[in-house]
């Protein structure tokens, strides 16, 4: 065989091994660019990821929205992945100011550890909309009004704990566009949603300091662009009608009234004409609404809900808390933890006793068992533990209705983590609002969205540009080799 016919036959073997690697080299870069969320737009106007739908809620604004993002930058790895979360998110914010800078302003992004001084002025600025402790969050400041999203509003984590040391610290679901999308929207509402939290009857206060109070929860409702207002429940005649939310907190830290049956009958007609009710259990007695949840197909079973409780030291031993895991897959309030899974805590939790009206939204895991004496929370040989109902919905007349098991979530020192989450998702389901409020819709898709023109250009040049590159290449390399040769 010649030397010539040699170097063929190589040829013949070695072209087709280097299309195919070019193309691996092609898949996996594009691979790797359109599924991290670090990427380089070269378009001439930076707007590469902005869809229509985007320029138009953008161009809808009815003013200038002015955005202020504080990071606290701790060390802590969960500050870590929030900071991580909240950058993201002011990177899509520059993206949409180009749209229209009149309209959205760029964000102005400040390090609070390293700026304290321009944290300062910021405040002093805005008093009295932003605090001290307003860090680690988004606002949005539009006429007046300032809606505020957090970094757990954004984004879902896994953190690891004492009981989970061998976890990884993650972003589970990152849900960054649709919280901006959520926030510019009700930024702009002319209606504020008109939430009514029930006072009078020995429930905490909206206002006060200190942890005997809801002015957290107060707070992070109108955060959101809602209106709260308290209501003395005995003291009305009937509810108003421009109430889109009446929270009903059956408990309190000294002594509670029960309300009476004006109440029931009142809070019955504005369910049958289509209003919203929360209603948090008292730990013990009566609410005074158990004839109205009986006819709702919920009814309130006698104890507490108890379970066995681990402790860091790797211990465990039972105590009155209710922890809801299991959520139904198909509500609309609990749907948007199906992903991410849920561990709610309530303490004391009354057990939920539900008909065929009604639908069981929140669940504990199969270790749970009802205390019937209240007194000490342990478990008898003969009591066998399995899933107990902690928060059911059911719909009445036009209205909806919310039943949660424990009123003590919305106090200060509790409104956190996954019962806070789960609440919000309630009051906003019982509002009437298509999007639960703290849960968010499910991620986008992960694929850049492209306009026709730049469709025709990725089409083209997988079509033509890149087999004629390989072609006078391989060209280039053929010549090559015959000077050589």
């Amino acid at each position: 065989m010649s030397v010539l016919t040699e170097r063929k036959n190589r040829a013949r073997r070695h072209v087709p091994l280097q299309i195919l690697l070019a193309l691996w080299c092609v898949f996996v870069a594009n691979a790797w660019v359109f599924h991290s969320s670090i990427r380089s737009d070269w378009t001439a106007d930076g707007l590469l990821t902005v869809t229509d739908s985007d320029r138009e809620l953008i161009k809808a604004l009815t003013g200038p929205v002015e955005v202020v993002i504080p990071l606290n930058l701790g060390p802590e790895i969960e500050d870590t992945l929030k900071t991580r979360v909240l950058l993201k998110s002011a990177r899509w914010l520059e993206e949409l100011s180009q749209v229209a800078p009149n309209r959205l302003q760029r964000p102005i992004l400040i390090r609070v550890n390293q700026e304290g001084e321009k944290w300062a002025a910021e405040r002093a600025r805005r008093v009295p909309a932003l605090e001290e402790t307003d860090v680690d969050r988004i606002h949005f400041f539009h006429d007046g009004r300032r809606v505020s999203l957090s970094s757990e509003e954004l984004a879902d984590f896994r953190i690891p704990s004492a009981l989970e040391p061998e976890g990884v610290a993650e972003i589970l679901v990152d849900r960054t566009r649709e919280g901006i999308e959520s926030a510019l929207r009700r930024l702009i509402r002319e209606d504020q949603a008109l939430i009514r939290i029930s006072q009078g009857s020995g429930e905490p206060g909206l206002k006060e300091a200190g942890n005997n109070s809801m002015a957290a929860l107060r707070k992070d409702l109108e955060s959101r662009g809602a209106q709260v207002e308290g209501i003395r429940l005995p003291f009305v005649e009937s509810i108003p009608g421009d109430t889109d939310l009446l929270v009903v907190v059956a408990g309190g830290v000294g002594s509670w009234e029960p309300l009476g049956a004006s109440v029931e009958r009142s809070i019955q007609r504005y369910l049958d004409a289509g209003g919203g009710v929360v209603l948090l259990l008292p730990g013990k007695n009566i609410s005074g609404l158990e004839g109205m949840l009986s006819r709702s197909g919920i009814d309130v079973g006698p104890g507490l809900v108890a379970e066995e409780i681990a402790l860091e030291q790797g211990l465990v031993r039972p105590a009155f808390v209710a922890v809801g895991r299991q959520v139904h897959p198909r509500h609309p309030v609990t749907m948007p933890f199906l992903k991410r899974g849920l561990n709610a805590r309530f303490s004391p939790a009354r057990v939920l006793q539900l008909s065929e009206e009604a639908t069981p939204l929140l669940t504990t895991g199969p270790g749970a068992w009802v205390e019937r004496d209240g007194r000490m929370a342990q478990r008898d040989p003969g009591e066998s533990p399995s899933p107990q109902v902690i928060a059911a919905a059911s719909e009445v007349g036009g209205g909806r209705l919310i039943v949660v098991s424990s009123w003590t979530p919305v106090l200060n020192a509790l409104w956190q983590g996954d019962s806070r989450r789960f609440l919000l998702s309630c009051f906003h389901w019982a509002a009437g609002e298509t999007q639960p409020l703290g849960a968010g819709r499910e991620p986008i898709t992960r694929r850049v969205e492209l306009s026709a023109p730049f469709r025709n250009s990725f089409f083209w040049t997988a079509l033509a540009v890149l087999p004629a590159c390989a072609f006078f290449g391989g060209l280039l390399v053929s010549a090559l080799r015959r000077r050589n040769a």
